[in-house]
């Protein structure tokens, strides 16, 4: 692989292409967590249309004010163009993950050397930890790229030949360090990425503080060295308007656990980078320094600036505890500089006589980085991971309730973990997910902490009177936890079968004991055929109290234009002719279900109905104009008002 030939920027595009396939694979691969939801509410919801940059603004403020607002406008824009999918929102997170990996290699390539560059994108882009992020809707990556991106644009504004030990003027530089003029486009990069980096999270501020030490130490003061102190003080200066939505913020949320001290962060970084690698990241990190002792090029930057960011965090961490064991997270604008010093470590390693070593190195790094992303528990303690292990898998089973489910069915389903169900702000996690179920849900969280009660009343309620009922729950749920619950719905239900069992999930369908188990499979003959493409395939009549339950299985064509038609339900004395028109003694009006198979059911009145034996007819008519449907009965005969079934009223 030539060294630094400008084909060599070719070899980062395999790179690129295996970091998109690793991250592509997670998008859709597990539920939304909560802070994902916070993301996806800060830009508007999921319902409707994403906010503009000026209601984000003022979600941001009520709701996330220890948040800077610069990611949830990209969040709204990107939104707006790919909608709300779990799918299309992260999809933002793998492309910012790919320009920092990109924008690695190019700040290798400048500092260092293209070989070097190629293996820094390498390492950023081969790690568990860093793949994890690029399929998580929040601005990790972003402020990942951002960090790479303004450090590259720095490079490149200041010029060559920076003097590698500190400087107070120009007159000692090298002529081509003063005779350098950056064009405007690297003004404008630096001066945008800047402002951005700002803006995307408060450990941003960090990486620009660290711009400015370099700069005031080592950068010669010519005219370029106040320009950039001057769009250093804007962007410093444009975090006014939100400063005090920020102090407000981080005075209030508080870390919720344990922060970790300093030499735990170092560690659980290293540990974290690395992909549980600490041996080989030791050793590179040694030639890394080595290369430092010997002033190789690029060393003093990859080592200042990563050790002033690192310590700059370590303050910001005492002041305001951020880090925990389950937020390491907020150490990723440190990945590139990391990855950058592997970098280092394999170059110099390749100029010594165990050259030989330098690739097998690199081989076994990836191998950590590649086995740990396909191991969950490695990321298991982290927030995220920690929670999204316990989420029932709501996609599958709202899928199998799809398949067989009607409008007007219930889905009782449980959780074990609080965040599913449980709104903080916005909307919780579950309704997202089940946002897609054609029936109603019911939803509980588990272990129960209301009253039996309370339980029984809230259940009850969502039930009503519906032919069917769902119900779906985690296999390793304790049977004396859903004990509760089996009992109330038996007490109108029956069990007629398990629908779906899968190693995640069972789907259990109960039917309305009164009218029994039906049948979901559709009946080869049909009890009334309309022309229209519409039949009445079963039907079952029952008469409970003062009412009468009726449950019809139609079948209706695709054709049929959607809500045009009624169904009229009359009962009939057994003896009285059907075209009397004051034979029948109740009828019941409603409308044709939707297009497909399936079971309806509706309630008769029954008041002042006599006990006896009556028949029940149905009609079909476009209740827009009253025209009938004439249909042809299985018998038949034919006509507007067909006989359907026989309903015996007992005496009470």
């Amino acid at each position: 692989m030539p060294e630094n030939r400008p084909q060599n920027w070719i070899w980062l595009v395999p790179v690129l292409l295996l970091v998109a396939v690793l991250g592509v694979r997670s998008l859709n691969a597990d539920m939304l967590w909560v802070d994902e939801v916070f993301s996806i509410g800060n830009v508007g919801g999921y319902q409707g249309p994403a906010y503009n940059p000026l209601q984000v603004w003022e979600s941001l403020s009520q709701n996330s004010p220890q948040h800077v607002p610069g990611y949830f406008f990209v969040l709204g824009g990107w939104a707006a163009l790919t909608g709300w999918t779990a799918f299309g929102l992260r999809a933002l997170s793998l492309l910012f993950g790919l320009l920092a990996v990109a924008w690695t290699y190019r700040l290798g390539a400048d500092w260092m050397s293209p070989r070097a560059g190629l293996y820094a994108a390498l390492v950023v882009g081969i790690g568990a930890f860093y793949l994890y992020f690029t399929h998580e809707v929040r601005m990790y990556t972003m402020i990942a790229f951002l960090t790479v991106f303004v450090l590259w644009a720095y490079s490149r504004v200041i010029g060559p030949g920076v003097p590698r030990r500190p400087a107070a003027s120009a007159s000692t530089v090298p002529a081509q360090f003063s005779t350098y003029q950056p064009n405007m486009g690297y003004w404008l990069a630096f001066a945008v990425g800047a402002l951005a980096l700002l803006y995307t999270h408060l450990f941003g501020a960090l990486v620009l503080a660290a711009i400015g030490l370099y700069h005031l130490l080592f950068v010669p003061k010519n005219r370029r060295w106040w320009v950039v102190v001057l769009i250093l003080g804007v962007v410093g200066l444009s975090i006014l308007p939100w400063l005090q939505v920020l102090l407000q913020g981080v005075r209030n949320v508080g870390l919720g656990e344990e922060p970790l001290p300093p030499l735990s962060i170092l560690t659980e970084m290293l540990h974290l980078f690395s992909s549980g690698n600490g041996v080989g990241f030791a050793l590179l990190a040694v030639f890394a320094a080595v290369g430092l002792v010997m002033r190789r090029r690029g060393s003093l930057e990859v080592w200042l600036f990563l050790i002033v960011i690192f310590m700059l965090t370590l303050i910001a961490n005492e002041v305001r505890p951020m880090i925990s064991e389950g937020r390491t997270r907020y150490l990723i604008h440190l990945w590139p500089l990391l990855a950058l010093l592997i970098a280092l470590g394999l170059t110099m390693l390749e100029r010594t006589r165990y050259r030989v070593l330098a690739l097998p190195l690199l081989a076994v790094w990836l191998g950590f980085g590649l086995g740990n992303t396909f191991n969950q528990q490695f990321l298991i303690d982290m927030d995220g991971p920690r929670y999204v292990k316990d989420y029932p898998p709501l996609r599958e089973i709202v899928t199998a309730t799809n398949q067989q489910a009607q409008p007007e069915d219930m889905l009782v389903t449980f959780s074990r973990q609080w965040h599913v169900f449980n709104i903080f702000r916005f909307f919780t996690v579950g309704t997202y997910h089940v946002q897609d179920l054609i029936s109603d849900g019911h939803y509980i969280t588990l272990p129960e902490t209301r009253s039996a009660e309370e339980v029984r009343a809230a259940l009850q309620g969502a039930l009503g009177t519906r032919l069917t009922v769902w119900l779906a729950y985690e296999p390793i749920t304790p049977a004396d936890e859903l004990a509760p619950y089996r009992t109330i719905i038996e007490e109108k239900y029956t069990l007629c079968e398990t629908a779906a069992q899968q190693p995640g999930f069972v789907l259990e369908r109960y039917t309305l004991t009164a009218v029994g188990c039906v049948d979901l499979t559709e009946p080869d003959t049909a009890l009334v055929q309309y022309p229209a493409g519409i039949e009445l395939r079963d039907i079952r009549a029952v008469a409970q109290g003062d009412q009468l339950l009726v449950a019809a299985a139609w079948t209706v064509d695709e054709a049929v234009p959607a809500n045009t038609y009624s169904v009229s339900l009359k009962l009939w004395p057994a003896d009285a002719a059907a075209d009397s028109a004051d034979g029948f003694v109740a009828q019941l009006d409603d409308g044709l279900r939707r297009a497909g198979y399936g079971w309806q059911l509706q309630t008769m009145p029954l008041a002042d109905v006599p006990p006896g034996e009556y028949a029940l007819t149905v009609t079909l008519y476009d209740w827009s104009t009253g025209e009938r449907l004439t249909g042809s009965s299985i018998d038949g005969s034919q006509g507007d008002e067909l006989p359907a079934a026989t309903v015996m009223i007992e005496a009470e």
